[in-house]
């Protein structure tokens, strides 16, 4: 009797452990047939909705009409979601890609285009984020690269650009970037950093001065012990989970006043300012600051498109107005100016400058901001051994 008892258990379990994974096999299977049905609509109404699903925003976008920019787009979100990877002193970086008009090399760094240089050429060493990085340019017209274009204009032919921006990073995550290079004996001729918007999002998304951006978004995506690795990796991996995930998420908590969020912001741009000054003292390079130019503090003539985003992101464009006048006036002036707000850059320029209100500039533009970068610190290159 314990013998055919056991039979039968055997059996229900068996039966159960079949149904089990036939369930999980037709819910994959469901889930992969959404999945292409998704990622099917998407492309084919791609074409209707330019605006909602790529973010080109229709006709007055200025790269509505440039046919290499929508699929660049989806190369760098592509390569900024599968290459990202965790980092214990910054929070995450990437990993090396191989894409037209979009290369990063083995150690996680976006491509300056530039003349090869001997391996004893000074390095002129920029930070910052997105804006920096090459957010929406390609290779060639990423500010590093045409700074490396005009300081070879100026016949300074002796210093490599090197370009350690990050898009999300802020000024704490440059200092560490900074401490990095010279830990390996790295150390630089100058240091350019271009910050300002995301000293500001970190508060905007509810963290403090200096957190990284979205702090929670980042200990979720690297939280990958234990039994749910596998399906936050599926769900990583779906568009369609990805969009489920972001319509079902809780409200961001409500934004805080200037008033209140933005002393502190100055305050932390100004800490990590004289962290940086002091790097630059005792090993000897100069170190220039450059706060962004965004459309909130810009006097420009807005085109339609600059025009279309008046009102958007009203948060952000309060809080990156106050928290930069404070900082401008809190380290503006001085002996030794090292800090240089670039608010009024574009206060006469008629074309379109600024695609969103994070600081992200055409290509164009970016020259203008090279421009700038190379005024500041061709002559310390110049005057330096």
């Amino acid at each position: 009797m314990s013998d055919r008892r056991g039979v039968r258990l055997a059996r229900r379990l068996g039966g159960w452990l079949r149904d089990g994974w036939l369930v999980v096999g037709a819910t994959l299977a469901l889930l992969v047939v959404i999945e292409l049905a998704y990622r099917g609509a998407r492309t084919a109404l791609r074409p209707l909705f330019p605006d909602r699903l790529t973010g080109m925003g229709g006709a007055n976008h200025p790269y509505a009409r440039e046919r290499w920019f929508a699929p660049w787009e989806e190369r760098r979100n592509r390569t900024l979601h599968d290459n990202t990877v965790y980092d214990p002193y910054r929070g995450y970086r990437l990993t090396a890609a191989s894409l037209p008009g979009l290369h990063v090399d083995s150690a996680g760094h976006r491509v300056t285009v530039q003349r090869a240089r001997a391996p004893a050429a000074r390095r002129l060493v920029l930070l910052g984020g997105s804006t920096m990085w090459g957010y929406n340019a390609r290779d060639s017209l990423t500010i590093p690269s045409l700074v490396a274009a005009r300081l070879a204009a100026r016949g300074i032919h002796d210093v490599e650009v090197v370009n350690l921006a990050e898009v999300g990073y802020n000024l704490t995550q440059g200092v560490a970037t900074l401490l990095l290079e010279l830990r390996r004996g790295r150390v630089p001729a100058a240091v350019v950093s271009l910050d300002g918007v995301n000293e500001v999002d970190a508060v905007l998304n509810g963290g403090r001065p200096g957190e990284i951006t979205d702090q929670r978004l980042a200990e979720r995506r690297f939280a990958r012990r234990g039994p749910g690795a596998a399906l936050l990796a599926l769900g990583e991996s779906s568009r369609f989970l990805r969009r489920v995930a972001r319509l079902a998420a809780p409200a961001r908590p409500p934004a805080p006043s200037p008033e209140r969020a933005c002393p502190a912001v100055a305050a932390y741009y100004g800490e990590m300012a004289r962290v940086m000054g002091a790097l630059g003292r005792e090993y000897g390079f100069p170190v220039l600051l450059l706060w962004q130019p965004t459309l909130a503090r810009s006097r420009k003539p807005r085109t339609a498109w600059e025009e279309s985003l008046a009102d958007a992101r009203p948060e952000l464009q309060r809080l990156t107005v106050r928290c930069s006048a404070l900082t401008d006036s809190l380290l503006s002036g001085g002996p030794a100016r090292t800090y240089f707000p670039l608010h009024s850059l574009f206060d006469r320029d008629t074309a379109t400058v600024f695609l969103d209100h994070f600081g992200h500039v055409t290509e164009r533009a970016n020259g203008v901001i090279a421009d700038r970068a190379v005024e500041l610190v061709a002559p310390l290159l110049a005057s330096a051994p």
